[in-house]
């Protein structure tokens, strides 16, 4: 990694007023030899997303101090920036797994634009305060007296003699100091920045809860957690918390956090909108009711059509798909059933004694390239010479399409023989 010698990064400010004292707002990075050994390690890193199972290799190579600036010339367009001091870091080279990365905006003395971030190269590591030891000793003297008397009463003369013992007591108190980088605070016996640190976040003890799914981070002296790329953060409170959450797919969550219907009745979320989803063959549905529920038409055509399976599946891409009949230009459907794409189109054979399907979301669905493909309800069963004869049970519920190239359509629920009409149309739609 190609690195000048002196790289200027972090926000940039004006020119100092006359008197007063520049603040050193900014980091002043050199290219360095560091003493420590080669080792490797592994770790999950925030930032703009979660990052998980990075690889940090050391000796570091980039050196970078809290500087001043003034004297710009010429005057930049960015107005004045108001950062505290920076602090001084060691910077490491890291190897990350791909992840993307939302594009940032950026003001700074330079002007206001946008930076797209691109792959990970150096994380960078605060510097640990150096910790001094003073040690100062006191001594104390305590002093105790005992008195001996002693009287001699000889003619006319008394005599007293008295005995002092002192004794000595000696006390020692130490005294550490702990000096904090600027920027940041002594929380017991830690150094920590408020404006970052989810365990000490704007107030030391002050602890962030980390999201369901994500981490937890300080950002700004709050609590804000980090979710993985496409996720947003839902529920969050003064100490974190809430979960992380996909507004594409969420049913509880779907397009918004807090969604004005509530979670999706039917349980599924498509593409942020709640997914008109019902379980089972459905008879005589308004179209509005699926357009208007996150499905799109991806192929139409009448029963007089030799349909090929490879131009419908090339036109419908999308994870679900939905089949369906009508008269043609009616506003509702006459039948319909929808799954999982794969289950739709589950390879199940041909051939008239071949009556193997899969089910899916309550429907029986059977698919061959050259013979037919259809939809009844779970428990039925059905002809297949070529598409489905039956009409004793749920005749209304059951859609066959002859897929031999030779004879167009067949069935739309009680109406059948439909080879060559163009008064059915054939649909499918589809939503991921």
């Amino acid at each position: 990694m190609k690195l000048l010698p002196a790289l200027l990064i972090a926000a940039v400010t004006l020119a100092t007023p006359v008197g007063a004292q520049p603040v050193p707002d900014h980091l002043k990075c050199y290219k360095a030899k560091d003493s420590a050994p080669k080792a490797s390690y592994t770790a999950d890193l925030g930032g703009l997303v979660a990052e998980p199972g990075c690889i940090i290799k050391v000796p570091g190579n980039l050196l970078c101090v809290e500087a001043t600036k003034t004297n710009i010339t010429p005057t930049p367009p960015g107005g004045p920036d108001t950062a505290g001091p920076a602090g001084r870091f060691l910077c490491y080279k890291i190897k990350c797994p791909k992840a993307a990365l939302p594009a940032v905006q950026w003001n700074d003395q330079f002007g206001t634009r946008t930076v797209t971030p691109k792959t990970p190269k150096i994380v960078c590591a605060p510097e640990i305060p150096i910790v001094s030891t003073t040690t100062s000793t006191t001594s104390t003297s305590t002093a105790s007296t005992t008195t001996t008397a002693s009287t001699t009463i000889t003619a006319s003369t008394t005599t007293t003699s008295t005995t002092i013992t002192t004794t000595s007591t000696t006390s020692t108190t130490s005294t550490t100091t702990i000096t904090c980088p600027t920027g940041q605070t002594l929380c017991g016996t830690t150094c920590v920045n408020l404006q970052t640190d989810p365990n000490d976040c704007a107030a030391c003890g002050h602890v962030c809860a980390a999201p369901t799914g994500g981490a937890a981070a300080c950002s700004g002296g709050a609590c804000a957690g980090s979710c993985p790329a496409g996720n947003t953060l839902c529920g969050a409170g003064v100490d974190g918390g809430g979960s992380c959450v996909d507004l594409q797919t969420d049913p509880n969550h779907c397009g918004a956090c807090a969604p004005a219907g509530g979670a999706c009745p039917m349980g599924v979320c498509s593409d942020g909108v709640c997914l008109y989803a019902p379980a089972g063959v459905q008879a005589n549905v308004a179209v509005s009711t699926v357009t208007g529920g996150g499905w799109s038409q991806c192929y139409l055509d009448t029963y007089s059509i030799n349909m090929s399976t490879s131009t419908v599946l090339g036109a419908c891409t999308k994870a679900r798909l939905m089949l369906a009949c009508r008269p043609t230009g009616a506003s509702t459907l006459q039948t319909l059933a929808w799954a999982a794409r794969t289950a739709v189109t589950t390879d199940t054979g041909p051939g008239s004694t071949d009556f193997t399907t899969t089910t899916a979301n309550n429907v029986q669905w059977y698919f061959d390239s050259a013979w037919s493909w259809g939809f009844l309800p779970v428990g039925d069963t059905f002809t297949h010479f070529t598409c489905d004869t039956t009409t004793t049970t749920d005749s209304s519920l059951r859609l066959c399409w002859d897929t031999t190239g030779t004879a167009g359509g067949y069935r739309c629920g009680t109406n059948r023989a439909l080879a060559g009409s163009t008064a059915f149309e054939r649909i499918v739609y589809q939503a991921d």
